[in-house]
């Protein structure tokens, strides 16, 4: 304690003792010992919290423990929006602004929460979409963008990944920090630790299963989602060498990439076979052959075909590129891209509801993003842009639907009564529809003519012309 007050006299940051809270932990875990009971330190076995964490003796059930409190809290928020006559598109407006933003300090935090969390978020948060209801969009397709047939509601698994990622662009804004110095002992890598994001997935997998650190586990596992599976060849002669050899040697191969010999393209010749040990060994410096071998060792079969078919040499990759990924990870400040991309690996588009419209109307335009984007485009009311949405989606219940349902009398058009109420009817082919839509045409044709005839007015001057008995400006705006 006096190292406490010696520090508090220095920097002026004193300890409050009547906020403070003291818990035994290692061996005396559990005890009821107290120390300095002058002080009147409240001691604890219970939880205690710290920068907005609950901390407990037991750091298994810690985790749940943090993501309990928030959904209550989550809960509580949402029963005070239930009431509001809000569409979808608002609800997820409330989610992402609100309920959100109580997790993402845990989700940076923490390791990540278990199947059954992440579940029962997915749960309270789709039943506030739908008030309870079942889900009338599927969920992998909700997710999307809004050009992509979705409402942009989030995706809790991927954004969990996205906040892990984050901890590697912090680690290579300053690699030689003070805390980033602690991954050398995490991962026990002495040397160019933050070189690890650049191994591909198969080798990160192994680093994942030696290392006991769960926090750092889940951000290993969030980067592993953006690598590639498939690779052409030219994209297998950039991998990195130490992809090819045991975590436990992975600071001997660095050595080698300060040296220059980063990616397996270094290691060919300009007749794609490998180079001769004397080669490697000039660069290297290394005099232990086994080591050169091994690494070729390592190297699938199929791909040294593939790479002697490929008859590439160093003079055209002369220098290894480094991981797209990362380097866009680094440079960008806003890394939002890292979230799109995990969110389209399990997004679902609305192809079956588009290829209904198509059978239907049979001129449709190939390209269905500008049918879900005109809505945004050219209103901001989320009743008539969700009205669009249910319309395109085809969840718009009409007499027909509610017939079969036993909640209508009749599967007939409320306009006409003589057709069976489809969408394509109650939109398209309905008598009464057709006339509103040729009475819009002829308007908006008239218009135009109007507006034509006027141009060398100027906009100011147009609107002092006069026009016809019937023109109704208030019209027009609305």
């Amino acid at each position: 304690m006096e190292i406490i007050y010696q520090f508090g006299r220095i920097s002026g940051l004193r300890l409050n003792v009547s906020k403070s809270q003291a818990v035994w932990l290692g061996s005396k875990t559990g005890s009821n010992e107290t120390i300095c009971d002058d002080l009147n330190i409240l001691w604890t076995n219970d939880t205690f919290k710290v920068l907005g964490i609950v901390f407990t003796n037991n750091l298994k059930g810690m985790v749940d423990l943090n993501y309990k409190e928030k959904i209550l809290s989550t809960k509580r928020l949402l029963g005070s929006w239930v009431q509001r006559d809000l569409t979808p598109i608002g609800k997820i407006t409330i989610l992402k602004s609100l309920a959100l933003p109580k997790f993402i300090h845990l989700f940076s935090s923490l390791p990540n929460p278990s199947k059954a969390i992440i579940s029962e978020l997915d749960k309270i948060f789709f039943r506030f979409i739908w008030n309870n209801k079942p889900d009338k969009i599927k969920r992998s397709t909700i997710i999307g963008s809004y050009e992509k047939g979705g409402l942009n509601m989030v995706h809790i698994p991927s954004f969990i990944s996205y906040i892990k990622i984050k901890w590697i662009k912090r680690i290579y804004n300053n690699p030689k920090g003070s805390w980033q110095k602690l991954l050398s002992y995490i991962f026990d890598i002495r040397e160019d630790t933050e070189g690890v994001w650049g191994l591909n997935k198969h080798k990160l997998l192994e680093l994942r299963k030696i290392i006991s650190n769960e926090f750092w586990k889940d951000v290993i596992s969030a980067i592993m989602l953006l690598k590639k599976d498939n690779l052409t060849t030219s994209e297998f002669l950039q991998e990195d060498i130490r992809n090819f050899c045991n975590i436990s040697e992975y600071s001997f191969y660095t050595k080698w990439c300060l040296q220059g010999i980063n990616c397996v393209n270094d290691l060919i010749n300009q007749h794609g076979n490998f180079k001769q040990f004397e080669e490697i060994q000039n660069i290297s410096g290394c005099n232990n052959f086994l080591k050169y071998y091994q690494i070729i060792e390592k190297i699938p079969m199929d791909w040294k075909k593939r790479i002697k078919e490929f008859k590439v040499n160093n003079s055209l990759l002369d220098v290894c590129e480094d991981d797209e990924l990362l380097i866009k990870l680094i440079s960008n400040k806003c890394i939002k891209f890292v979230y799109e991309i995990l969110r389209n690996k399990v997004f679902q588009s609305p192809d079956t509801r588009i290829m209904k419209w198509k059978h239907e109307l049979g001129n449709m335009n190939e390209e269905y993003n500008h049918y879900y984007l005109f809505p945004k485009k050219c209103s901001s009311d989320t009743s008539l842009i969700y009205f669009q949405y249910r319309i395109l989606n085809r969840i718009l219940s009409t007499n027909t639907f509610l017939f079969r349902l036993n909640i209508s009398e009749t599967n007939l058009c409320t306009f006409c009564a003589v057709e069976e109420e489809t969408l394509t009817h109650l939109f398209y082919d309905c008598v009464h529809v057709r006339n509103l839509w040729n009475e819009i045409h002829q308007w908006l044709a008239e218009l135009l003519k109007y507006f034509l005839m006027n141009r060398s007015f100027g906009p100011v001057l147009v609107l002092n012309q006069p026009v016809r008995k019937n023109f109704n400006w208030s019209d027009f705006f609305f």
